[in-house]
């Protein structure tokens, strides 16, 4: 019997609805799922911008969690995470890298 892959999706709250980042992970690639509350931070920048100026930084907050369990036709357990996206913040300069 083989194991399944977790995968993990990312969507944008827009308020009104959840739109998909059209970025999904499968554990293996990241070794932890994010909790609510937790933040990413997203590793690039746009070309020609300071990598320490936290403006320049997008931060994703984890709003809510979704799990959903392997499906009857085989397809594999997910976990669908929800973020709020907003730029760093001056107080964030040492915890967003450089």
């Amino acid at each position: 019997m083989t194991k399944q892959k977790l995968l993990i999706g990312v969507f944008f709250d827009e308020g009104d609805r959840y739109e998909y980042a059209r970025q999904s992970y499968e554990i293996e690639d990241i070794g932890i799922v994010p909790a609510v509350g937790d933040m990413i931070v997203d590793p690039g920048v746009m070309q020609g911008l300071d990598r320490g100026e936290p403006d320049n930084r997008t931060v994703y907050e984890v709003k809510s969690r979704y799990f959903l369990p392997a499906g009857a036709d085989g397809s594999p357990p997910k976990i669908s995470l929800v973020v709020k996206k907003r730029k760093g913040q001056d107080k964030e300069i040492d915890v967003l890298g450089d």
